[in-house]
């Protein structure tokens, strides 16, 4: 067995040295991931929609600590309910998708489906607008985000 090549990514250091291939420890790094997501998500929601912590309470009928809370990457306690009552307050919709386990690459493609998806709609572009923006051509974005949907 060869060296690993020695590197000086502190991600990939990090990652040898506490994760290595221990399921546990993967496990717990998929959730603190998905929890920091959906923080941001809600952040970002949020801000978009020019609302303060205590604005958005009330319109989903809660109190700003909460709101706070759920903006928390360390928090866990996120319950589709609360999402979908954010999401309805700010006009959006909730998705939910089961990806693969195994790929990362699953991961970061309905990842990056779900941004590009959620910035066209918050700009409300339609896909032909998009076009008309990037340059690239309407057939080309429609395309791109169903292959991105079906995770090809």
């Amino acid at each position: 067995m060869g060296r690993s090549r020695s590197t000086t990514d502190a991600v990939k250091i990090l990652h040898r040295r506490y994760i290595k291939d221990d399921p546990v420890r993967m496990a717990a790094l998929d959730a603190e991931r998905t929890n920091a997501q959906i923080a941001r998500m809600i952040y970002d929601l949020r801000t978009d929609a020019g609302l303060s912590q205590r604005e958005l309470a009330e319109l989903v009928g809660t109190t700003q600590s909460v709101i706070s809370r759920l903006e928390d990457s360390d928090y866990a306690g996120h319950s589709l309910s609360m999402l979908s009552r954010i999401a309805k307050a700010l006009n959006q919709r909730v998705t939910v998708a089961i990806a693969s386990a195994d790929s990362e690459t699953d991961a970061l493609r309905h990842a990056f489906h779900v941004v590009v998806q959620n910035l066209r709609r918050a700009k409300g572009l339609t896909a032909a607008e998009l076009s008309k923006q990037t340059g690239i051509p309407r057939r080309e974005i429609i395309a791109f985000l169903r292959l991105l949907k079906k995770g090809a």
